[in-house]
């Protein structure tokens, strides 16, 4: 188990602190194999799409063998590019909680590197590791997300106690953010002893929440591809798709009108161009320090690829994501003319 306090940042103060970056993302097709984590940020200029090398963003990472490694992994066809990936499970290296504080670049990395604990204590808030299963259609087994569960400290504590076997059920919240039916950060859930040497089996209780109707009845095939193409090319420009208007409940963020902000629309001589980039106010549902959701408000700048209607234009996100949310950079953004307050045209783009 791994404790870590807010005092403990003190003891890298040589270091130089570096920009949150996210954990890197776990898939495994190991039961109860899993991890990914986060960022926190403003932005700057709209940067352009990065190397499928870099980590400034949650990538997809097959460090993970399979339960049985004689086996093939299983493909699925990708929504996003038309070809077959592995089909793994999708999971997380550690609760948000943890990226929501100042960590060292020395402590960052750690946490980034590490990705095997199965319990974790931030300041007064703890934290276990679980396996939620999914019944997705024409598989003959269940598929499943590996997510942290913040509990209560008495709950922890008996947890440990009983050498984590034969425990009662505990209840608790789900303690990573992510887009699966709705945004899962929060999500009342319950966990349960699953077997020896295997994690905790997480059961969503929340009967208001898409994820926990899909726990019980099942994912048809198509909305999980869905899922597998969008963790596979994250961090890359995601595809247009259906036009859309985003909101907390939803998708776990929102475009505010630049008054609600306290700033002026941008006026526009003449329409932008594909290629420009408009910046726009985002809300985003994310961790605080203690794993409890907070609003966290930022200028993003968002690359547009389609102005061919004059009410809504779309394009991706094209700032840096330093949080744990549901955006992250390249994710698709809608939004209306009146909701930028800034403007930069595109060097590439000819007059």
């Amino acid at each position: 188990m791994r404790r870590f306090s807010r005092s403990d940042k003190r003891k890298s103060a040589k270091l130089a602190p570096m920009a949150h970056t996210r954990a890197i993302l776990m898939v495994s097709l190991m039961v109860g194999g899993c991890s990914k984590s986060a960022e926190s940020g403003r932005s700057g200029h709209p940067v352009r799409p990065p190397p499928k090398t870099t980590e400034t963003t949650q990538m997809p990472s097959n460090d993970s063998a399979p339960e049985n490694e004689a086996e093939e992994p299983s493909t699925f066809r990708c929504t996003w590019s038309d070809e077959n990936h592995p089909a793994k499970e999708i999971g997380f290296n550690w609760p948000d909680a943890v990226f929501s504080m100042d960590l060292s670049e020395a402590e960052r990395k750690r946490y980034q590197e590490g990705h095997n604990e199965d319990t974790h204590v931030v300041g007064n808030s703890h934290f276990i590791r679980g396996w939620a299963p999914i019944k997705v259609q024409g598989f003959d087994k269940e598929w499943g997300f590996g997510f942290w569960i913040r509990v209560s400290k008495q709950d922890f504590a008996d947890f440990e106690k009983r050498g984590r076997v034969d425990h009662p059920k505990y209840g608790g919240t789900i303690a990573n953010q992510t887009l699966n039916g709705a945004p899962t950060l929060g999500l009342a859930a319950e966990m349960e002893f699953r077997g020896r040497g295997q994690r905790p089996l997480l059961r969503f209780t929340d009967t208001r929440h898409p994820l926990t109707q899909m726990q019980k009845k099942g994912v048809g095939f198509d909305e999980w591809r869905a899922w597998c193409s969008a963790t596979f090319h994250q961090g890359e420009e995601e595809p247009a798709g259906k036009p859309f208007e985003a909101s907390f409940a939803k998708h776990g963020w929102q475009i505010y009108l630049p008054t609600d902000l306290g700033k002026a629309p941008f006026k526009f001589g003449q329409p932008p161009k594909a290629g420009d980039t408009v910046k726009v106010g985002i809300g985003v549902l994310t961790a605080s320090d203690t794993g409890e959701v907070k609003t966290v408000n930022a200028g993003w700048w968002v690359r547009l690829d389609d102005v061919s209607n004059r009410r809504l234009w779309s394009g991706t996100l094209a700032s840096p994501v330093r949080l744990q949310t549901t955006l992250t950079f390249g994710s698709r953004v809608w939004l209306r003319p009146e909701q930028a307050f800034e403007y930069m045209p595109d060097e590439d783009t000819p007059e």
